[in-house]
């Protein structure tokens, strides 16, 4: 009684003093929020229902099948080293493994769980304890990998963070993401963000093809020694083929609605001169209008 899709109506509008902590912690990284059980015969252990983070516009590592892709579920699986989907929702993410990868691959800069952690473990990966509420706590990730970020050895050392760069998201169109570099040397600019088909990346307004074999841990290109600015840019085929056949499509129901309207007119209108030149046939000096 009461709950919709994801959760209690009631609940859904969060503490003002809970979204400034969230957001002080987040930064420019990326939240996990820990579910311990969804169960479906009871209430679920969860601080906020799966997606709603974005509500507050941070970036979740779990959620609801339709806000990550296919290949990122298989490399958090990997990750953990088990299906991170509840045994009653298989098509929810909600990954609880915080000794595992997917902490610092992911840039998770916070972490929320509806109870305190076990100092132990807390101290293992590297989690400070920032905040707390009723039903919830807040821990900052130490040193967390940045979300966007440059190398200048690939494959990176193993526990490289790189140099963190400044990026945008523009607030008008969500599928455009844009680095700032400026190195002495050549390196590699990589955003840990899910790589689908359809990213496309430039460098300096020059188309730039990604670099394959960084598709695990996120979408990377090459950049020379110098002031440069990366753009990605969501622009699947798929859609772009899709308005193509709509633009066709619109363009002949166009023609056929004006092919349309011309007859009815001249049916109305009843034939033209030149309707009846066209109708009239010579034979020999006299003439015969069919």
């Amino acid at each position: 009684q009461g709950y919709n899709l994801t959760g209690p109506t009631r609940d859904l509008a969060m503490p003002p003093a809970f979204v400034q902590a969230v957001d002080r912690a987040v930064g420019t990284g990326r939240l996990w929020v820990v579910v311990p059980e969804w169960p479906l015969d009871r209430a679920p252990r969860a601080v906020l229902p799966p997606n709603l983070a974005m509500r507050g516009g941070w970036p979740e590592v779990g959620g609801y099948e339709g806000a990550y892709l296919r290949a990122t579920k298989e490399r958090i699986n990997a990750w953990q080293g088990h299906d991170a989907s509840p045994p009653t929702n298989g098509n929810m993410v909600t990954p609880t493994a915080l000794a595992s990868p997917l902490m610092r691959e992911m840039a998770v800069s916070a972490v929320l769980t509806p109870a305190p952690l076990p100092e132990e473990l807390a101290k293992a990966v590297g989690l400070n304890r920032t905040s707390e509420g009723a039903g919830w706590v807040l821990y900052a990730v130490l040193a967390p990998k940045p979300r966007a970020a440059f190398h200048a050895l690939w494959p990176p050392p193993p526990g490289a963070r790189g140099k963190p760069l400044a990026f945008r998201e523009s607030p008008s169109n969500p599928n455009v993401v844009t680095i700032l570099t400026a190195e002495p040397v050549a390196g590699l600019v990589l955003l840990r963000d899910a790589n689908a088909d359809g990213w496309e990346a430039s460098v300096d307004g020059v188309p730039t093809p990604p670099l394959p074999q960084t598709a695990a841990l996120g979408r990377a290109v090459r950049v020379k020694p110098g002031h440069h600015t990366v753009t990605w840019e969501y622009c699947p085929r798929e859609l772009a083929q899709g308005w193509r056949w709509a633009g066709a499509g619109a363009v002949g129901l166009l023609a056929l609605l004006l092919s349309a309207g011309a007859s009815a007119r001249r049916r109305t209108e009843g034939p033209t001169d030149a309707d009846a030149a066209a109708a009239t046939e010579t034979d020999g000096s006299a003439h015969r209008v069919w």
